[in-house]
């Protein structure tokens, strides 16, 4: 739906003047995470990453030789950085960074204040590019919200009209089995085939926890290119991951199988990615660990449902040869998968007839923890 005008949406996070925001009552003062105010991340931080550093990969693992193009931008806002003005044992509480609700989405007193600048910000930003939106969206019609029990819309008379648009905070209620989540997004309505469909194409993810613990910003890569701040490959290879696992029972809907089709491939390029010297120099032994459990667990992932194997197929075959021939699992099941499941070459698959470089391994993926006191 954003494309093929995602740049000029991606500049609002350029334009907004994060140092401007402040908060300050008789206890502490608030203000943005200026070095981070926020981090692009999912389908529109491959986006970018493929338009900065694709060109030195080969075409076949581009991005959108296995993905469509993505239909969102999806932002997660890194949290607040506040100061105490309380003193404890003698000496003044370092800034730290922080959130903007607890676990059950009640927000934080400093927490109104920036997301109602933020709905300015962004309001403010869509209005200068409004002359633009019926030549740009020519099917956009009226949005109605359409509440559920699972979400709250707060604070109606906050939500911002701008010609098609509409912004707005939206709460996510702590249910079974789920998380509290707050967030603002931008949403559309448009016609398509006689009717009518809407959805989010902006949404910012607004962190939410203890706001006496310290958590780590999500890892992320200033591009240069752009001006624009987003997750590094590290981040994007480990939600793709999950999103693999989580949503393979997808295969078989067909209103929803391009959203573990886009999985598959973004890994791809991923994987291919962090294969450049560029990056590749710098892993550590975390993250190659973890593209091996990818590899790995593809076959497991797909195992009971044959028509998922052709997304494990393309994984593997395009796998970098330095992972490929690195591990003797990887190796033996994707040669055990093409010779008696696709009656393919070993060379018609990319592999030497050589075998692995070194004997199997046990792989396990260590996660990174992204909390600490």
């Amino acid at each position: 739906m954003i494309y093929p005008y995602a740049p000029y949406f991606f500049n609002m996070f350029r334009e907004i003047p994060w140092n401007e925001w402040k908060y300050e009552d008789d206890e502490l003062v608030a203000r943005c995470n200026s070095k981070t105010p926020y981090v692009i991340m999912g389908g529109s931080a491959c986006e970018l990453l493929d338009r900065v550093y694709g060109a030195q990969l080969p075409e076949q693992v581009r991005l959108h030789t296995h993905t469509d193009p993505t239909g969102d931008i999806d932002v997660k806002m890194p949290g607040i950085v506040i100061e105490s003005k309380k003193k404890l044992k003698g000496k003044k509480r370092p800034r730290e960074y922080t959130y903007f609700s607890d676990h059950k989405g009640t927000m934080y007193r400093y927490t109104r204040s920036y997301t109602f600048w933020l709905l300015d910000q962004i309001e403010a930003y869509f209005k200068k590019l409004s002359y633009n939106f019926k030549e740009w969206f020519p099917t956009a019609t009226d949005f109605v919200y359409e509440a559920d029990e699972e979400a709250a819309l707060a604070e109606m008379s906050s939500a911002r009209s701008v010609g098609p648009f509409q912004i707005y905070l939206i709460i996510y209620k702590k249910s079974a089995g789920e998380k509290a989540s707050m967030r603002i997004q931008v949403s559309m309505a448009h016609r398509y085939e006689g009717q009518v469909k809407q959805d989010h194409f902006i949404e910012l993810l607004l962190d939410w926890g203890d706001p006496t613990r310290y958590d780590v910003p999500e890892k992320h890569v200033f591009l240069d290119t752009f001006g624009l701040i987003v997750c590094t490959p590290e981040s994007e290879l480990n939600r793709n991951s999950d999103g693999i696992e989580n949503r393979i029972h997808l295969v078989n809907d067909t209103l929803r199988v391009h959203k573990i089709k886009n999985h598959f491939g973004r890994a791809i390029f991923l994987i291919n990615l962090l294969n450049l010297p560029h990056f590749y120099n710098a892993l550590g032994e975390d993250i190659r660990r973890q593209i091996m459990y990818i590899y790995r667990n593809s076959i497991t992932w797909t195992a009971k449902n044959d028509d998922a194997i052709e997304y494990a197929i393309q994984l593997l075959k395009n796998c970098p040869k330095r992972f490929k021939e690195s591990d003797i699992v990887i190796y033996t099941t994707y040669r055990q998968l093409c010779e008696y499941k696709f009656h393919m070459t070993l060379a018609e698959c990319g592999l030497s007839t050589d075998g692995p470089k070194s004997g199997g391994r046990r792989i396990t993926r260590r996660r990174s923890r992204s909390r600490r006191d």
